[in-house]
């Protein structure tokens, strides 16, 4: 991502986030993030890829403007991590986790290098 400015990025999403009825959380960067949220980051080895991320502890959706490129994109995030996360983990609840790892745990070594590539 090239990355783009989060205060020009906060205006344009004001009408889906009104749309939504959900607030989204643009930073400019993800040493802005709350900091258990950062500290996932860093767990992951994920610095300079998170374009969004859903804290399902708050509820709240933020998304990193420095690795976007533009509206598009950020409105993608923006409904991968409401629909995908924050939808899924309102079906799951708490075994969200344990689903996720059992998936990770299933995939074979070739598909595990390929979404780490892409991711």
């Amino acid at each position: 991502a090239k990355g783009i400015q989060s205060g020009p990025l906060r205006l344009k999403l004001k009408p889906l986030e009104q749309k939504l009825g959900q607030a989204i959380h643009v930073l400019q960067s993800e040493t802005e993030l709350p900091s258990h949220l950062y500290q996932k980051v860093i767990s992951d080895k994920a610095q300079g890829r998170v374009r969004g991320l859903f804290d399902p502890d708050t509820g709240d959706t933020y998304l990193i403007a420095a690795n976007l490129d533009n509206v598009g994109e950020a409105t993608r995030t923006v409904l991968h991590e409401l629909v995908g996360h924050k939808g899924v983990r309102g079906l799951l609840g708490k075994r969200l986790d344990t689903v996720l790892d059992e998936i990770h745990r299933d995939m074979s070594d070739r598909l595990k290098q390929a979404l780490a590539k892409r991711y």
